[in-house]
């Protein structure tokens, strides 16, 4: 069986997301392939993984008929729903929703994908996020619709011991953006280093992404919070370099804290975990599947960096609550987020559109 995705572009953690989807298949039997309408940091971390980049009709054509794809999955660009049936496609088109930030614009691109889904897709799948799962119930009634299980390869993205170090690191992950919520990290960052004295925020983002406003704001944010000499950004870090950093963060007894408002996936949370590294998060929906509060991660009240702050400080104090979190972080992990879980579940939406198994 072979399978094309299409999406924009290979960032964040759409681009990663596909990596573990590619293991997952392969190691099933099954080939995948990937295509982005443009070039993106993430192409770095697609070593050994066939990948296609390229705007426009023909670059699309290129892609599609590259080799005989059984099913091609879009993600999010619905207006290539049409595209891909007028260049000729004719096997199972399965329409995914990913990165449509706050549950408004969800909404509100989901109203606008409804006619294209409706005419072009054979199906809709979805993370298992609350609020997607129900605004797609509402577009769709009569589409099949399918949540789809995570996939965390743990014996490709796990822990490397890199000894204890002083002081305790608290790290971020995301971009400059609105919806990513990086002033809430800030305001918390200077509320746990007025506690502790001596604290280091580590924040890894695409800056590449980051409106060029947005990213003049953080450095003015950054500055005038008195937090640039405390604080290490990492722009575009090869995926293969992260194990290191959240090993180092967890053996400095530090903390991942994750300040999004929406979110459908948060890898950054679930490769924390890999590593041994204690979560704090908003309850932003859809790490909902991944942090149950005071067993595999502890939550906060979005909007308040001071309870932010204050969960971060437990994890630090508290050595036996650290062990714990992320013990059963580790656990939750292996059970919930296995490949082979995502690949029976994936395969078997194939089979019902009529794609046969490999």
């Amino acid at each position: 069986m072979k399978i094309l995705f299409h999406f924009v572009i290979p960032s964040g953690g759409m681009e990663t997301l596909n990596r573990h989807r590619f293991w997952a298949l392969l190691d099933g039997g099954s080939d995948s392939a990937f295509h982005y309408c443009f070039p993106g940091a993430g192409l770095g971390n697609a070593a050994g993984i066939p990948v296609f980049v390229g705007h426009g009709p023909d670059e699309l054509r290129r892609a599609l008929f590259s080799d005989q794809y059984d099913a091609l999955v879009v993600t999010t660009v619905f207006e290539h729903l049409g595209l891909v049936r007028e260049l000729g496609y004719r096997n199972p088109v399965v329409f995914e929703i990913q990165g449509f930030g706050s549950v408004e614009r969800a909404r509100e691109q989901m109203a606008l994908a409804r006619p294209h889904v409706e005419q072009f897709a054979d199906a809709v799948m979805v993370p298992p996020a609350p609020h997607l799962i129900g605004l797609a119930k509402e577009m769709w009634p009569r589409k099949p619709l399918y949540t789809m299980p995570v996939p965390f390869d743990l014996k490709r993205f796990r822990y490397r011991p890199k000894g204890a170090s002083f002081p305790p690191i608290v790290a971020w992950i995301g971009r400059i953006e609105a919806n990513k919520n990086w002033r809430e990290f800030l305001l918390a960052g200077r509320e746990i280093l007025s506690r502790t004295g001596n604290v280091r925020l580590m924040m890894f983002a695409d800056l590449s992404l980051a409106p060029e406003a947005e990213r003049a704001e953080f450095g003015r944010a950054l500055h005038g919070l008195g937090l640039a000499p405390h604080t290490e950004l990492y722009s575009n870090v090869r995926n293969r370099m992260m194990p290191d950093f959240l090993s180092a963060v967890s053996d400095s007894e530090g903390a991942l804290l994750a300040t999004s408002r929406v979110e459908s996936v948060h890898y950054g949370i679930l490769e924390a975990m890999a590593c041994r590294c204690p979560v704090v998060t908003s309850d932003s929906d859809g790490v909902r599947q991944s942090v149950i509060d005071g067993r595999t991660g502890l939550y906060y009240q979005l909007g308040s960096p001071a309870e932010a702050a204050r969960a971060v400080l437990r994890l630090l104090e508290d050595p036996a609550l650290r062990r714990k979190v992320t013990e059963e972080a580790l656990r939750h992990l292996e059970r919930h987020f296995s490949p082979e879980r995502f690949r029976t579940s994936f395969l078997g939406m194939l089979k019902d559109l009529g794609v046969r198994g490999p």
